[in-house]
């Protein structure tokens, strides 16, 4: 699981998790994974993608008043 994410990088880009590499064989697999139509399947995706958007935006904002704190703000007048 990647820690900015918080989601598998195969999981974002499919929509699935596989358990094992059996998972990814051309052989009847789980239901859920097939038995969805194209639109269902597309809506899934763009909400995994937009969760996976806020969170990255969640983290980026952590990481930058992290990395603020105790910042002065320095404001330079002409002829410094």
């Amino acid at each position: 699981m990647h820690s900015t994410t918080s989601h598998f990088p195969f999981e974002v880009v499919y929509g699935l998790n596989p358990l094992t590499p059996l998972d990814l064989l051309p052989l009847p697999t789980h239901e859920a994974w097939t038995c969805q139509d194209g639109e269902t399947k597309v809506k899934m995706i763009q909400d995994l993608h937009a969760q996976v958007k806020e969170t990255i935006e969640k983290k980026v904002k952590k990481h930058q008043e992290d990395g603020n704190k105790g910042r002065k703000e320095v404001i330079f007048k002409e002829g410094d």
